[in-house]
């Protein structure tokens, strides 16, 4: 006969699964596994413009979740599949072409906790809401192995899953980890535009287009512009060029994640649009993040890397040259300069 824990565990396990959740493991509340490495990276500065990582007390919590959750000993960790690595991705991450998953992942780790708390434990669910280091848990629970391009990666959709979880002081029957399947791959590191990965397992946020297009408050560094390519938002390049990530049949993709066939995707009318109608294009999805002189930047940026713009393009450029918003007018500036010199204009 189960133990009281073991079934304490499957009853959380299936809850999590009526949820919605496609996968959900357990790991115990501890110091996560490499965080000397994220240390070490700290020390160099490869957390770039994001000073709350390096925070006193946020480092501390993220090495000993019992200080964001006193007397908590699991940690439950869920994940949901977003996409397949087919969808076209118009220059966004593919994560952030449906719904805000804060919101959707959120909402429903609030009503996993209240099964956990129904069960007799405490319970503080987060999802990028907390200082914890998700991947290294997820990796912990069972949910994958961490890749060398620092994301998580299992063999049923690669990297193409979104995590969030809750600390609870329940004792929970932890999941095995699965063992590391990248051998000498090194595909995710070579397809970097920026060189941004600078080694296995070691990302320079400072380098990296994700980073770059959503978290960067300031001016793209000119010499990475060119490499920003099509990305207006985030960056699937290392997770494109992965074995584990190709799609391999359809897939079972969150309906709620999944992006909405009749959302269009930022193109150049955006740097046209007034303010209250691209807060409308933008509300509740991540692409709200970098906030509209952030997002047409990147558009700026964008246009200025493509080979020829239409007509309607390059009229929106040469309004956006003349915008409030000094970042965006300066994005502009270089498209257009860029524009003029490949097209051999005076």
């Amino acid at each position: 006969m189960a133990s009281g824990t073991q079934q304490i565990t499957a009853a959380i396990r299936e809850a999590a699964t009526a949820l919605g959740f496609g996968r959900c493991g357990f790991a115990p509340a501890t110091r996560p596994a490499r965080f000397e490495s994220y240390l070490e990276a700290l020390a160099a500065g490869r957390h770039a413009g994001m000073a709350w990582l390096a925070r006193d007390d946020a480092v501390h919590q993220r090495s000993d979740p019992t200080l964001l959750l006193p007397g908590a000993r699991s940690i439950v960790m869920v994940a949901t599949r977003y996409a397949t690595g087919a969808e076209p991705s118009g220059g966004v991450a593919r994560y952030a072409r449906g719904a805000d998953y804060h919101e959707v992942l959120g909402a429903r780790l609030e009503r996993l906790a209240e099964r956990v708390r129904e069960l007799g434990g405490q319970a503080r669910p987060f999802v990028d809401s907390s200082a914890v280091c998700e991947v290294a848990h997820a990796a912990a629970a069972g949910l994958g192995w961490i890749g060398r391009n620092t994301l998580l990666l299992h063999p049923d959709g690669g990297s193409w899953w979104l995590l969030g979880g809750l600390l609870t002081d329940l004792e929970l029957v932890p999941d095995e980890p699965l063992a590391e399947r990248c051998g000498t791959c090194r595909r995710c590191l070579d397809a970097c535009p920026t060189g941004a990965l600078v080694a296995p397992y070691q990302l320079d946020a400072a380098r990296c287009l994700s980073y770059l297009t959503i978290e960067h408050k300031g001016a793209t560094p000119a010499e990475l512009r060119s490499a920003q390519g099509d990305w207006v938002f985030g960056c699937d390049i290392c997770q494109e060029v992965c074995p584990w990530c190709r799609p391999r049949g359809e897939g079972l993709v969150d309906a709620e994640l999944a992006a909405p066939a009749e959302r269009p995707a930022p193109s150049a009318e955006w740097l046209t649009l007034p303010a209250d109608q691209f807060r409308a294009r933008v509300a509740g999805t991540p692409l709200a993040r970098p906030k509209r002189r952030g997002l047409l930047r990147n558009l700026g940026h964008v246009l200025g890397n493509r080979e020829h713009l239409s007509a309607t393009e390059r009229a929106a450029l040469a309004a956006a040259l003349a915008d409030e918003e000094p970042l965006v007018a300066e994005s502009a500036r270089w498209a257009w300069a860029r524009q003029a010199g490949e097209s051999g204009e005076e």
